[in-house]
């Protein structure tokens, strides 16, 4: 369902997070990317881009 939703709206930004209830769960998930993010706007761009991989979606 999320798929279809991400293709349904494409300005959408798919990211990775979640909502930690174990701590063995704890930073499970997130984004990567190569670039260095020093600033929000640095942050906003690579999430516009797209220039990221959701960590644990393989």
């Amino acid at each position: 369902m999320t798929e279809a939703i991400y293709k349904a709206n494409p300005t959408l930004i798919a990211t990775g997070g979640s909502d930690v209830h174990k701590q063995e769960d704890l930073c499970a998930t997130g984004i990567y990317t190569d670039k260095k993010i020093a600033s929000d706007n640095e942050l906003v761009d690579i999430l516009r881009s797209k220039d990221f991989k959701i960590i644990g979606m393989d």
